[in-house]
């Protein structure tokens, strides 16, 4: 499943649709909106996203997940509009039978987000705002 919305997730409910008797691990993933980026006091995020060609691209990373680790259980949420401090704006929930398997691909899966999805990042400071491009340098690791 896959979900954007101006509404927070039902990680419960995530949690229970990933749920399955052969998966002996389930990770999830909370992207929450931290106080501080690089020094800067952050007010809030504000997102905004093409929604339906995310949802393309959203599942195509789902369907690469399937084939490069054999995950089947796979549950997606992205936020969007204005997302507050200690807010989730990205869930990610994965189950499978082995939590290896669940640990690479959550990383693969946010880093895969960010540079294809066309959801949109700004950061609001209490001195200014920015757009936030794709992933910043200490991210650009992949599986």
């Amino acid at each position: 499943m896959i979900k954007i919305s101006h509404q927070a997730p039902d990680i419960n409910q995530m949690i229970l649709d990933v749920q399955n008797p052969n998966n002996g691990a389930i990770v999830v993933f909370l992207g929450v909106t931290r106080k501080y980026t690089k020094n800067r006091e952050v007010l809030r995020l504000e997102y905004q996203a093409y929604q339906s060609m995310a949802i393309t691209e959203i599942d195509k990373i789902c369907i690469e997940i399937k084939d490069i680790w054999g995950i089947k259980d796979i549950e997606v949420f992205h936020r969007i509009g204005v997302v507050n401090i200690g807010d989730v704006s990205l869930a990610i929930l994965l189950g499978s039978a082995h939590r290896s398997e669940c640990f690479d691909a959550v990383r693969y899966f946010v880093n895969k987000l960010k540079t294809t999805v066309p959801i949109w990042k700004k950061e609001q400071f209490v001195d200014g705002e920015m757009w936030i491009e794709g992933l910043q340098p200490e991210e650009r690791f992949f599986v």
